[in-house]
């Protein structure tokens, strides 16, 4: 509830008066801007901090070069001819310019529109003064990135700790104009007949329940389809099913070196990515001298800033996930983990970190070095992602 004391500050405000060009006008214009002022009035002293500020004239205006400048035409536009010849001017210079405008019998609004467009000049801001006035900021079109929607399916399993990650990472490769479509490899059903894009996995490990014809079904339906993804329980996994997947996918991003050597011969499409969520875990060292125990579900319910935090502070790792696992070799001293299903997926991220497997539940020594080279390629491979992604997208999406 408002207070009678602000209540009472509120009904002191008048809104009678409509704002003229010279108030409104510093609201459109960033700080620092190189601002070129046509048509006079005193806007030098209203301009936002570190504007620099020059009038200028019709005639030296068309003569200069006014390309990076911020260009303000106070009332200047009154025939369509000479309206035009600025206009042009504006476009061709690849400029910002704020234009204050008064509709006229000889030029009205529509005028104005016309005039735009026909010099590809996109209006970004306007605001009604009243009267038949208005402000308007204009930008060549040219100079803005086309932006056309896209669909993009990311199939995925539970939100564990890994999966919330992946998630994570997903939606920052991809553009800001996709309509990304989370299904639960759980939930298919809740699939769209059709997409631009289907991405299959975050980063994490496919077993054999989650390598079905449903799941090759959804694949099927994407304009184009990438995996990123391991595998894990191999030996329940089927040849000919995998290699069906494979199939239907444009490239795969394999999570790790030996699902590479197992299922990509033959197929000019597998690329070794590695494990990618260790670009989420800052290189550190780890102070609290205490065990840290992690249970598979030990990390759902916290946020994941938190998690990793909570990982990093200890010198000694116990982890029975393998995303928890790869938290701590970048902070701990000593690491062990548990396989508990049996999964593979703990061998197969030692050997792509050290070139050999460490037995389970016995402490071992990280090595530091080895941690390094192993972020810096999974760094390069996935900034290859991100280009392969691009190109599979086409002209449908910016960069």
């Amino acid at each position: 509830m408002v207070s009678p004391k602000i209540a009472r500050g509120f009904d002191s405000v008048s809104h009678s008066r409509e704002p003229t060009f010279l108030e409104l006008a510093p609201q459109f214009i960033p700080a620092g801007a190189d601002v070129l002022g046509v048509g006079g009035g005193a806007l030098e002293a209203r301009l936002p901090f570190g504007c620099s500020h020059r009038g200028i004239s019709e005639e030296n205006l068309l003569a200069s070069d006014i390309s990076g400048s911020f260009v303000v035409l106070i009332d200047a536009l009154r025939a369509p001819a000479q309206a035009a010849t600025l206009l042009d001017h504006v476009a061709r210079s690849g400029c910002v310019a704020l234009i204050g405008f008064r509709s006229s019998d000889e030029l009205a609004f529509l005028d104005l529109i016309e005039l735009l467009d026909r010099f590809k000049l996109g209006i970004d801001a306007t605001a009604d003064m009243g009267n038949d006035e208005m402000i308007v900021r204009v930008r060549p079109s040219k100079k803005l990135s086309a932006v056309a929607p896209c669909s993009v399916a990311v199939l995925s399993g539970g939100m564990t700790f890994a999966e919330r990650l992946g998630r994570q990472m997903i939606d920052a490769i991809l553009p800001g104009e996709a309509d990304i479509h989370h299904i639960n490899l759980g939930d298919l059903h809740a699939a769209r007949d059709r997409y631009d894009l289907v991405i299959l996995g975050t980063g994490q490990g496919l077993c054999r329940s989650l390598i079905s014809d449903d799941v090759l079904d959804i694949v099927a339906r994407g304009r184009a389809a990438i995996g990123i993804f391991g595998t894990q329980q191999r030996d329940l996994i089927p040849r000919d099913l995998i290699g069906r997947l494979i199939d239907e996918l444009d490239v795969w991003f394999a999570r790790n070196e030996e699902d590479v050597l197992l299922y990509g011969a033959g197929h000019d499409s597998v690329m070794h990515l590695g494990d990618w969520l260790v670009q989420q875990f800052p290189l550190g060292q780890a102070r609290d001298e205490e065990l840290l125990t992690i249970r598979e579900d030990g990390l759902a319910d916290l946020p994941l800033d938190r998690a990793i935090q909570a990982i990093q502070r200890h010198r000694a790792v116990f982890a029975h996930a393998p995303a928890a696992l790869l938290c701590a070799l970048a902070s701990a001293d000593t690491v062990a983990y548990a396989d508990t299903e049996t999964s593979g997926e703990f061998r197969s991220l030692l050997i792509d970190v050290f070139g050999r497997h460490f037995p389970e539940r016995e402490f071992f020594q990280v090595d530091r070095d080895a941690v390094v080279r192993y972020r810096a390629r999974v760094h390069r491979n996935a900034a290859l992602l991100r280009k392969r992604l691009t190109a599979l997208m086409g002209g449908r999406t910016a960069a």
